[in-house]
């Protein structure tokens, strides 16, 4: 059997993780892709759900210097901050 991948969840972690290591405040990352901070909460804590339109992806990929599959990627925190560290830094 296969498991069950969640793209969603990994976005959500993913978006959060990379968006305070550059230190982006969530209003400071909206500005930047041109949304809403409050539609960046949502992304991130998942209350709803909600999943960004490919366009949006892209932005925010683009606004944190990463890319979508990066964002999706699965992978421990573990390995998400190495990439952040060899990356970023």
């Amino acid at each position: 059997m296969t498991e069950r991948v969640d793209y969603l969840e990994n976005f959500r972690h993913n978006l959060r993780l990379l968006r305070q290591h550059r230190k982006y405040s969530r209003a400071e990352l909206a500005r930047r892709v041109g949304i809403t901070p409050q539609y960046i909460a949502t992304l991130e804590s998942g209350d709803a759900q909600k999943s960004p339109s490919l366009e949006k992806l892209v932005k925010i990929a683009n606004a944190l210097g990463t890319t979508p599959g990066k964002l999706l990627e699965v992978k421990s925190s573990t390995d998400l901050r190495k990439y952040i560290r060899e990356k970023f830094s």
